[in-house]
């Protein structure tokens, strides 16, 4: 079964698995931590969010009183189907629209045009074959100022390969990242102001019991 297909089988219950929802929100409270505009009703915020899912993340982002709109992309038709049911069924969900799309050029057709204040990308990296010219593209979808903010889990060494289960290993293309690669792949885009950190731990359940796994964050800014 391909990685699209996977999640497509998968989108229905996607909103159901604990874990998910976990690190969608936090990694939402650390943008909110980072992000103080996030609360202020005439910032007028707009995001772009790169393997959006359901939109677990970006239904958060368009409840924010700072945010105007959050586009998502994602190649599973299945995913996409649930994030836009959401324009119906949550707070700023009409702010929300999404898309069927593997982004390779930032002046694609289905952003019409818009550049965006924020380009986001959480637990997909260590599905993409290419990082640096993802966020390349990503990069090129920004205004001048605007931002990157990549999350995903740490490649920490062995521990990290128990972040899935050995049955979906096949379908990743990493065990995560580690603070090396994200730093390298947002410096590939020629971005500035550029921080990585660990940003959360996750509570995954393995073999039947909670494991902590560390997550990482990376950032960085548009030159002007």
């Amino acid at each position: 079964m391909s990685v699209e297909n996977r999640f497509d089988s998968e989108a229905l219950k996607w909103d159901s698995k604990p874990e998910t929802v976990q690190s969608s929100q936090a990694f939402f409270e650390a943008l909110v931590k980072r992000i103080p505009e996030l609360s202020k009703s005439d910032a007028k915020l707009t995001f772009l969010d790169l393997g959006c899912g359901t939109g677990l993340l970006s239904q958060r982002l368009a409840g924010c009183e700072g945010v105007a709109k959050v586009v998502g992309v994602d190649t599973s038709d299945g995913m996409i189907s649930m994030f836009n049911a959401k324009q119906d069924t949550v707070p700023g969900g009409q702010k929300m629209k999404g898309f069927v799309k593997l982004l390779e050029d930032p002046n694609d057709s289905v952003l019409e045009g818009e550049k965006f204040d924020f380009a986001v990308v959480h637990l997909a990296l260590h599905h993409i074959p290419n990082m640096a010219s993802v966020v390349k593209t990503l990069a090129g979808t920004l205004k001048p100022g605007g931002k990157v903010v990549l999350s995903d889990f740490e490649n920490d060494g062995q521990h990290a390969l128990r972040f899935h289960p050995a049955s979906k290993h096949h379908d990743v293309e990493r065990h995560g990242v580690t603070k090396e690669e994200m730093q390298s792949i947002i410096q590939q885009a020629d971005l500035k102001d550029i921080v990585v950190e660990n940003s959360f731990s996750l509570d995954k359940t393995v073999d039947g019991k909670a494991e902590p796994f560390p997550f990482l964050l990376g950032q960085g800014t548009k030159r002007s």
